[in-house]
């Protein structure tokens, strides 16, 4: 019994075409023309109309129909006396090419040619089932799609959904005819949604009369290439229902079984791709200048400019089975409890000799990128006392007797560390050699090794280290961390048991790891550093045409610090990390900071570093948790966890305001879905431009520079007020200035700056 897809195309000059593609094996007449009247029904005026059928049902259409001139009258009369018809059909053959023939009724004018016209017909078809069937899904602006590759996009095409009808399916599969090889043994597929699609084919061969198939199955994608076993001939067809690039056909062609198989995508936006296609939507867009087509972009996760602004949440896909809603908010107030007590010793012990700073590498500014937190070992090793106890310590409690040879990272803390751990050594009667990581190859260690950093943050460099000492494989070693900096416990355990691992001489056990300090920071999580986004945001700010020279002077003097301070003179940002308050002045921490110990709330604080990483590290402490089985209220997922706006009237003093909207990540602060939470941060915002000089006004900058890098999101219903409010732009020269360029954000063109929204780089 036959199906039929029918669809409409317009091929300049001819317009209105009506197409039908026949399915399956035979020719069912009765059905055929009450799929045509049926068709026209809903669109009276077409005068072409084209067949699209097998080759093998040939001789059924031309002898029941195509030949019979009563059964075109009847056909012409069942949808109105006075019906015009031209005929024209293509018979596709195994190897998908197509033959034609036409009967012209009406040839009043330039002839329409099917021959000519082909190719665009099949088109339209294909256009057709694309974008009705939903094949492309697009993110919104809260998610975003992370492919089975890996690979981030906006982007994502799920075959399945075109995997509907059953005459499409063929349509579809006949069209793959010239894509693949004239026998088939076997049918390989990535995902058992486009099994129909396999099965027509066979389908189709089959009524060729060509050898059968006898074998489909699905190998699972990326996740089953490494479990599956493929055996593949020259004859055997891979299918891939969706690709943005040939990494999964690369993969596959390499694996036994598959390196004579002909692999073929069905859907792909490559133009470049080595491989064939059925639909290359690239080629559709240039062609058709259909959006749908257009923007295909994908990239891995710390390139992915969706991530590297946070304000898309990334959702991962696998398999064929997708549901999408639109994800669900919890909030989170921060409570005393949520800084450890390990936390509260850390900052206690150490917060006097102000190490905790932002924006330096400790290797004189030399690095590629600059981490965002700096913890400077060499001032604790020189300076703090209970630091020098803690050393002691490790020496009396942890150090290796048979180490003979102390090596050290790049690092002044290193250097220094190690001098250090070396004479702690020398006071219990050992002796022991000292050398840089350069000069290990001029050293002959017999015995062990101890390798020193300063402080570590992803690893990377540690990891580097031991690959160095690969030829000292048969020692032990044993690795000292001055000041272990890490994102989550699950990464630092990794980080741990790769550094001990020992292949080089199992016999010795594993090697060691040792911290003397350990905090838990975002370590490389901001994809764009606050200060990134700071300058960013300068930037723009300055180029006002109507800014006073105060303010012109001031963000050029913040400018020049944000870039001074990467620099081996000034060696991070402490004091003065954040932006100034309204009034000009440096914002001083009070005498009660709830993440603090009683002992350390007895005096006002004024360095800004030791807040904005105690900030820092309870926030991620929130989002990991030690053990999985503990919920973790700002844990990154489907369910969009985020910061209660109340903790900014709870915590009203404005370096910690300003630690929490540098520290936090943007969906924490993105309240432009949830009208309470909005209404919150609109009312405080509009209460300190009222009251620029208050005590409780001190963050107003940080707050509206939060607003211009779209770091904190609230809805324009509850800000409008501002477009009628103003700042004194002598009075407060750089606040003003920020609050035009974000009513320029928020509003659109204001008064005094004459950029739009559009040009701000997020």
């Amino acid at each position: 019994m036959n199906s039929f897809y029918l669809y409409r195309a317009d091929i300049a000059p001819y317009q209105n075409i009506l197409v039908c593609y026949i399915a399956s094996t035979g020719f069912d007449l009765v059905r055929f023309k009450s799929a045509i009247k049926n068709a026209f029904e809903g669109s009276p005026f077409s005068r072409e109309l084209v067949l699209v059928a097998a080759d093998f049902n040939k001789n059924c259409i031309l002898n029941e129909f195509f030949e019979c001139p009563d059964e075109i009258r009847k056909l012409k009369q069942s949808i109105n006396n006075y019906q015009n018809l031209n005929l024209h059909l293509a018979l596709i053959d195994s190897k998908g090419d197509a033959s034609f023939h036409k009967k012209i009724e009406d040839d009043a004018g330039s002839e329409f040619s099917l021959q000519t016209s082909f190719k665009k017909i099949i088109d339209h078809g294909l256009i057709d089932i694309i974008s009705r069937n939903n094949l492309v899904m697009e993110s919104s602006s809260n998610y975003h799609f992370v492919k089975p590759s890996g690979k981030h996009s906006k982007k994502f095409m799920k075959a399945s959904n075109v995997m509907q009808r059953s005459a499409e399916i063929s349509f579809l599969a006949i069209n793959l005819l010239k894509h693949i090889s004239p026998r088939i043994d076997k049918i390989y597929t990535d995902t058992a949604g486009i099994f129909p699609l396999a099965y027509e084919l066979i389908s189709i061969k089959r009524g060729f009369s060509d050898e059968p198939c006898e074998f489909i199955d699905s190998f699972g994608s990326y996740n089953g290439l490494d479990s599956y076993t493929f055996a593949g001939s020259k004859n055997t067809l891979v299918l891939i229902s969706a690709s943005t690039s040939d990494d999964l056909s690369n993969k596959l062609k390499i694996k036994s079984g598959l390196k004579k198989s002909r692999i073929v995508s069905l859907f792909t936006p490559t133009t470049d791709s080595k491989y064939s296609a059925l639909v290359n939507l690239t080629s559709y867009y240039r062609t058709y200048k259909m959006d749908l087509f257009a923007n295909f972009t994908s990239a891995s996760e710390h390139e992915c400019e969706m991530c590297i602004y946070e304000k898309s949440i990334p959702l991962s896909l696998s398999n064929s089975q997708f549901v999408f809603e639109a994800p669900k908010s919890e909030l989170y107030l921060p409570l005393a409890k949520d800084s450890s007590a390990a936390l509260k010793e850390i900052i206690s012990n150490y917060k006097d000799s102000k190490v905790f700073k932002c924006l330096y590498d400790g290797l004189g500014g030399n690095s590629s990128t600059t981490p965002e937190y700096f913890i400077d070992v060499s001032t604790l090793v020189k300076q703090n006392s209970k630091y020098d106890q803690k050393i002691k310590h490790y020496v009396a409690r942890s150090f290796p007797l048979s180490a003979d040879l102390i090596v050290h990272a790049n690092d002044q803390g290193a250097c220094d560390l190690a001098s250090k751990i070396k004479s702690k050594v020398q006071e219990l009667g050992k002796d022991i050699a000292i050398s840089s990581l350069e000069d290990i190859s001029s050293q002959s260690p017999k015995y062990g090794i101890v390798v020193v950093a300063g402080s570590i943050q992803t690893g990377k460099s540690l990891l580097d280290i031991s690959r160095k000492l690969r030829e000292f494989d048969k020692l032990p070693i044993s690795y000292v961390i001055g000041f272990a900096k890490f994102n989550d416990w699950a990464g630092y355990s990794k980080l741990k048991n790769d550094l001990c691992y020992n292949n080089g001489n199992p016999n010795l056990g594993p090697h060691q790891f040792k911290a003397i300090e350990e905090i838990m920071l975002p370590i490389n999580e901001h994809r764009k550093t606050s200060w990134e986004r700071e300058h960013e945001v300068l930037k723009l700010v300055k180029q006002s045409t109507k800014l006073s020279k105060n303010a012109l002077n001031q963000l050029n003097k913040r400018s020049l610090d944000l870039r001074k301070a990467t620099d081996s003179t000034t060696q991070g940002l402490g004091d003065k990390i954040f932006l100034q308050s309204p009034a000009g002045n440096d914002m001083v921490l009070g005498k009660t900071f709830a993440f603090w110990s009683d002992r350390d709330n007895n005096q006002e604080w004024e360095h800004q570093g030791s807040v904005y990483f105690t900030i820092s590290s309870v926030l991620q402490g929130l989002r990991h948790t030690k053990s999985p089985k503990d919920s973790s209220p700002l844990k990154s997922g489907y369910i969009l966890k985020q910061l209660d706006p109340l903790l900014f009237d709870r915590f009203n003093e404005g370096v910690i305001q300003a630690s929490v909207l540098r520290s936090a990540k943007p969906r924490e602060l993105d309240y432009s879905a949830d009208d309470e939470s909005s209404k919150i941060i609109g009312t405080l915002i509009e209460r300190m431009i009222k009251t620029p000089e208050a005590s409780t006004s001190e963050a107003l900058p940080e707050f509206l520079l939060a607003i211009c890098s779209a770091k904190l999101q609230i809805k324009k219903d509850h800000i409008k007020t501002l477009s009628t409010l103003t700042l004194d732009s002598k009075k407060f020269p750089l606040t003003a200035a920020l609050f035009d360029h974000a009513k320029s954000v928020l509003f659109g063109k204001s008064e005094g700056n004459e950029h739009t929204p559009a040009e701000i780089p997020f």
